[in-house]
């Protein structure tokens, strides 16, 4: 009865998911002047989903001898890839600076592969609607855009890109769609219907009025690179990605910039190019500068860090600094395995997929994709697809041992997360006066990452 419920429960995740990235992506009870919980909240929705699949994992058996069949499946030379980079980080977060803050992060994210291997579980069904879902997500974020901006013209102002709803940060906007950019546009491929185009614009006018010069270039690369591996519909593909950058375009210069400023008697004034870095070959610089070999544990960039932002922008000089150069080369390694996965693929839908993982990590050589909490489960959402995409042959694992090791896997889990989280909203998500810092840096939480837990002077 228990592992009946349990796995209905299981195959409502995907839902869950979209449905709380859609909410997220367009909320009108938490504005701008509310910056702490405006990113926190999302942490708690992603804190949520990974407990959740956690406690389930624990009640039913039957979802844990369907997850061990999952990643017993997968090809040996990734399983020996991930479970050596867990391994090590697990190590070096045993020995690093910071012990309970790097393994609550640490089982944080074991906690996110298991939710990718439950969704890999009930997502091959549900593709027409993760995609139709995307596309409500990529409208509510141009809505999140489009209507602050709107309403600043009209009181005769003059918008920044920090005037959106949803988000504290346009950045962690761009974040959200570089995983929904192509699949929006392949839903367009393969349909006569015009809405997926005017959808696939909204994409890029949100990205041309945030001026998001990183994920643009990740975006039309990976879309690019998918073009290019898919003979078959590569000319279709490049129409459809010059269309929609057309269109998304003259949305921006005609509903927001320069246009209604020179009706309303503003100067006209070209769209501006920015030739800065934000800092980031400093912030690459001191990442290269305070890496060890075996790493400094979870945690230690944002916690000993004296830049700003606290994090390196970098997925790989965040492996670096905080698991050292083992876990690096398998990441590295894993990165290459699946850019060769998806170079050697035949079938266009999975080249969709596998240009959308790799964008995304692309991305995340230059932003906080793979930190960031609703972009985290587009991320497994995602690599969850092109898992069953591929056919993968292996030998079947099931043992006592392994639903053991899940088991106590997912109550450390359980009991980490939950703490932490219990820590932050129990101090008010540290929003007194006396707590606020100069600039708000996100990590796990938005500021105050680093506040010394009760029982643990060193974490």
């Amino acid at each position: 009865m228990q592992n009946r419920y349990s796995e209905r429960i299981s195959n409502y995740t995907l839902l869950i998911c979209l449905l709380g990235i859609s909410l997220f992506s367009f909320n009108l009870l938490i504005f701008q002047d509310e910056v702490v919980l405006l990113y926190d909240y999302k942490r708690i929705f992603t804190s949520f989903i990974v407990v959740s699949i956690s406690l389930l994992l624990i009640t039913s058996n039957k979802l844990r001898l369907k997850t061990i069949s999952k990643i017993s499946h997968l090809p040996k030379s990734t399983k020996y890839l991930l479970f050596t980079l867990l391994g090590f980080a697990f190590i070096s977060n045993v020995f690093g600076v910071y012990l309970y803050r790097g393994m609550s992060d640490y089982f944080y994210i074991i906690g996110l592969l298991l939710l990718t291997t439950i969704l890999s579980l009930n997502t091959k069904n549900k593709r027409t609607q993760t995609y139709r879902l995307f596309s409500i997500i990529s409208l509510l974020c141009f809505l999140s855009v489009f209507i602050p901006h709107v309403l600043f013209i009209i009181n005769g102002d003059i918008p920044t890109k920090y005037n959106i709803l949803s988000y504290f940060n346009p950045r962690m906007l761009n974040q959200v769609q570089i995983w929904i950019i192509i699949p929006v546009i392949y839903i367009a491929l393969i349909t006569k219907s015009k809405l997926p185009l005017f959808i696939a614009s909204l994409n890029f006018s949100t990205i041309f009025i945030l001026d998001g010069r990183g994920v643009a270039i990740a975006s039309i690369t990976s879309i690019i690179l998918w073009s290019l591996i898919d003979s078959k519909n590569r000319n279709n593909i490049i129409k459809i990605l010059l269309f929609t950058l057309f269109i998304g375009y003259m949305i921006k210069l005609l509903f927001i910039s320069p246009l209604p400023g020179f009706l309303m008697g503003k100067e006209w004034l070209l769209p501006e190019i920015r030739t800065t870095t934000s800092d980031r070959i400093a912030l690459w610089l001191h990442a290269l500068d305070i890496a060890t070999f075996f790493g400094n544990g979870g945690d230690y960039f944002v916690c000993h860090s004296e830049l700003s932002p606290k994090r390196p922008h970098n997925s790989m000089l965040l492996i670096l600094v905080n698991w050292g150069v083992i876990p690096l080369a398998c990441y590295v390694l894993l990165i290459i395995k699946l850019l060769i996965k998806t170079v050697n693929c035949k079938n266009s839908k999975t080249i969709s997929i596998g240009s959308t993982l790799l964008g995304g990590i692309a991305y995340s050589f230059i932003s906080g994709v793979l930190d960031s909490p609703l972009s985290q489960i587009l991320a497994c959402i995602t690599l969850a697809m092109f898992w069953i995409s591929i056919k993968n042959t292996s030998n079947n694992i099931n043992s006592t041992s392994s639903h053991y090791f899940i088991i106590i896997t997912c109550i450390i889990i359980v009991t980490l997360v939950s703490h932490k989280v219990s820590i932050r909203i129990a101090n008010d998500f540290y929003q007194d006066e006396k707590y606020i810092p100069e600039v708000y840096a996100p990590q796990f939480w938005l500021g105050n990452n680093c506040t010394a837990v009760p029982f643990l002077k060193s974490g």
